[in-house]
């Protein structure tokens, strides 16, 4: 049987959902499909679901006119940030949506060219979902979560949705859940369960939230993480540690942080505010990961403690808990209960430092950006710094993105913001792996084998730079990213490079 396009109109702003559907007519709806498009030239592609039948066009032309006719059903719109989430995170949404008892439709924002991966675009098919395209346009504000921050305030006046589903792994959408709320509208929010700060600020903001928990897939940590007394780390692996029950002791220690003056809205991230008033008031070694030990803990203090509690530290303190450079491998997820447990672990554990004018350059070399050897240039090793798409990501949170004509002056500045803010989970990324780039200087014949020293190495990528007409850059790290960032170019999930004048 044929397949056949038809368009399933949406509110504008959501862009139109084309539908794939079997041995059907088109609809008509062209000039629409041509005036949502408009100038930004994003489609939704609805693949493998059935075409919308007379019923549900009956229904919308006769809502307002309260005509009779068919029952309007009512259904859920999932809507899901692909740029951080899996196939198994959505087939987990749509299962616990659809236990709610009403149907699921979901539509998937991400780079148009998501659909060229066989992998998603079966998936898509045969679960019947839509697909947003969003173009990674310049800049750095997320294409997504604009995306679907504007396809939320239009689905909440479109009769027959009873609720808007987000999926999603921060809290970048909080304001536009609420404004929907406040226009009437139902909006829950499903979060990993890891992300234990992000799912208690949309509960803190009066949403409806639902831990993704996959059936069957519950890892528990196989490692701890403790900041010690005097601002050092250690990690330790360990038997699985189940998770304990800790809402009743959150809610008394945001009582707490608050009156301390650590926590200051819904953008204060609860594991940095507890690891300074931990640390600031002497408390000797807190247990930092799993996070609900943090919690625990530091309520016990709270119980014991007798006097005043101190609010802080002079001079400001700055929260590290760094993680891996990459998604870790499934062998280190077994091992160490999960991709964050694993991820910390490669980060090497928490540490305290306090703010001064040398924090970037003690932060750097301390996270191996910036050395005495082959990475002994400052510019370049906050250029690769500032690149990493986690830190990218931290910086944002924390309000400290650079704007294209800033400096290097103006980079250190916001580093150091970033460093000290109560907003940041301190969870910045280890350097990149020369891994891939060493093979493909192989592949290209610029090293004869993958093994040889990192000066040789060094040597191969600026030859490769040279001939390929790149931007020089001095420092072994450096070339990496640059190397990387070619290698990856026509990736569509890739985000923009700061380049600030640095890389030229």
């Amino acid at each position: 049987m044929a397949k056949s396009l038809s368009l399933c109109s949406l509110p504008q702003g959501c862009g139109p959902f084309l539908q794939v559907g079997l041995g059907a007519a088109p609809t008509k709806g062209r000039a629409l499909a041509s005036k949502l498009l408009g100038s930004q030239g994003s489609t939704c592609l609805l693949a493998g679901s059935v075409v919308l039948g007379r019923c549900r066009a009956s229904r919308v032309r006769a809502f307002g006119a309260g005509a009779p006719g068919c029952k309007a059903p009512e259904w859920i719109e999932l809507l899901v940030d692909g740029d951080s989430h899996s196939r198994d995170d959505i087939s987990w949404a749509l299962q616990a949506l659809r236990s709610r008892g009403q149907p699921v439709k979901t539509t998937i924002f991400a780079a148009p060219a998501r659909l060229q991966n066989g992998k998603w675009s079966d998936f898509i098919r045969e679960q019947g979902l839509r697909f947003h395209g969003v173009k990674r346009a310049p800049g750095y504000k997320d294409p997504n979560d604009q995306a679907i921050v504007t396809c939320m305030k239009q689905l909440v006046m479109l009769p027959g949705v009873s609720q808007i589903a987000l999926l999603t792994s921060d809290s970048d959408f909080l304001q536009g859940a609420q404004h929907v709320c406040e226009a009437g509208g139902k909006v829950v929010v499903l979060v990993p369960e890891s992300q234990t700060g992000t799912r208690k600020t949309y509960a803190d903001g009066g949403l409806d939230v639902v831990a993704i928990v996959p059936a069957g897939a519950r890892q528990y940590p196989r490692v701890k993480a403790f900041l010690h007394s005097d601002g050092t780390g250690s990690l330790q692996r360990c038997e699985p540690v189940q998770p304990t029950f800790v809402r009743g002791e959150v809610a008394k220690l945001h009582a707490l942080l608050e009156q301390l003056g650590l926590w200051q809205g819904s953008d204060s991230k609860l594991s940095t505010c507890i690891a300074k008033c931990w640390f600031a008031n002497s408390l000797g070694t807190l247990t930092l990961f799993p996070f609900h030990c943090a919690i625990s803990e530091l309520h016990q203090a709270l119980s014991e403690k007798k006097g005043d509690w101190r609010r802080s530290s002079s001079p400001p303190l700055a929260f590290f808990f760094p993680i891996g450079s990459g998604t870790p491998r499934s062998r280190l997820k077994e091992a160490f209960g999960g991709s964050r447990a694993a991820s910390l672990f490669q980060g090497g554990g928490p540490f305290m430092l306090q703010d001064s004018d040398t924090l970037p350059s003690r932060l750097l070399r301390r996270l191996g950006y910036f050395d005495d050897h082959l990475n002994a240039d400052m510019r370049e090793a906050m250029l690769v710094f500032a690149n990493m798409q986690g830190n990218k990501r931290l910086l944002r949170e924390a309000g400290s993105l650079p704007d294209p004509e800033d400096g290097i002056g103006d980079l250190s500045r916001l580093l150091r913001q970033a460093f000290v803010s109560n907003s940041c989970s301190g969870h910045w990324q280890l350097p990149p792996k020369d891994v891939d780039v060493r093979g493909m200087l192989v592949r290209k014949g610029y090293l004869e084998c993958p093994s040889q020293s990192e000066s040789e190495v060094l040597d191969a990528m600026q030859h490769y730079s040279r001939r390929h007409g790149l931007p020089k850059m001095k420092t072994y790290l450096g070339n990496v990213w640059q190397l990387l960032r070619k290698k990856n170019s026509r990736d569509p999930s890739c985000r923009e490079s700061f380049l600030l004048g640095l890389a030229g």
